[in-house]
């Protein structure tokens, strides 16, 4: 007995994008003359898909990007805080007085761990606790350390923007994936209903073996007659 998902079903959902890219393609090419009025609504959609696979494509560089930046930014802020601890020690006098806890509350160790989920926190503390004891530091050293927090919201403000861009993209991706594959069901079954039972007219139009992954082929295969041996890696 024919299976549901078979007859009725979308059976487009779990191939990959570029095999079910390629059969969409074929059709469109295939589609003889007959079935022209079917071209026109699967064009649309499939354009409409296949520029968002593109638009992903530059967002997920863009992504990268934005990414290797706010890295960078922290990496810089970590070898300021780490060159700075001696000069703070020094105006401090004391790793317990309290100008040294206040910016080293948990020791420089802290820093060089830091990551981005607490960057922000830290910077922060960093630029208030240079604020408040700013009278006493070196003027550039002060202002280097006031300066991180503004620095990372704009970087890292920019990262999470980059995300919201390409995961805004993927949803359109996949709304378009799916109307695609509504179409081209349609498009399928009107063929199949203008041709009933007729496997060759319709297998003409919609080469279904391009759904497939390519067969594997190994010494059985090729002792089996698929392959010669000699084209087979040991």
């Amino acid at each position: 007995m024919p299976r549901k998902k078979v007859l009725f079903g979308n059976f487009f959902a779990p191939v990959p994008n570029f095999r079910f890219r390629k059969l969409v393609v074929s059709a469109l090419q295939r589609l003889p003359d007959g079935h022209r009025d079917l071209v026109g609504p699967l064009q649309a959609k499939f354009e409409v898909y296949d520029a968002g696979l593109d638009e992903v494509d530059r967002t997920d560089t863009e992504k990268v990007g934005l990414v290797s930046e706010s890295d960078v930014f922290l990496d810089d802020f970590k070898a300021f805080m780490r060159t700075a601890a001696p000069g703070i020690l020094w105006v401090a006098k004391s790793k317990k007085a309290p100008l040294y806890t206040d910016f080293f509350p948990k020791g420089v160790r802290e820093y060089s761990r830091a990551a981005k989920e607490s960057a922000s926190v830290l910077m922060a503390r960093v630029r208030a606790m240079a604020v408040k004891h700013g009278a006493l530091l070196p003027p550039d050293m002060a202002a280097g350390l006031q300066a991180f927090e503004g620095g990372w919201e704009r970087v890292y403000d920019k990262q999470e923007a980059g995300k919201g861009a390409v995961d805004r993209h993927r949803v359109d991706r996949s709304e378009s994936r799916l109307a695609l594959e509504l179409e081209t069901l349609t498009v399928l079954h009107t063929v199949a209903a203008r041709n009933p039972g007729n496997e060759a007219a319709c297998a003409a139009i919609f080469d279904l073996s391009l759904l497939r992954a390519p067969r594997r082929y190994n010494a059985a295969t090729a002792a089996a007659g698929s392959l010669p041996a000699e084209a087979v890696a040991p």
